[in-house]
C-alpha cells in the first residue's frame, strides 16, 4: 500500500466498490483506499493498494 498524489476529486470518477462505504475504489485493475486523516483539519488521503 502506498500513498498517491491522486485527489478525492479524481477518485470520485472511479468505480466505487460496493460494501465499503466509499473507502475502496477501482480504476481499471488498480484499487485505491480513501481515508480521512488528521485531527481538527482532516484531509482525505488516497492510498494505492498493491
Amino acid at each position: 500500500m502506498g500513498i498517491t498524489n491522486i485527489t478525492w476529486e479524481d477518485v470520485i470518477r472511479f468505480e466505487e466498490v460496493a460494501g465499503y462505504g466509499q473507502h475502496i475504489w477501482k480504476y481499471g485493475e488498480q484499487y485505491y483506499l480513501v481515508v480521512d486523516e488528521g485531527g481538527i483539519a482532516e484531509q482525505r488521503v488516497v492510498y494505492e493498494l498493491h
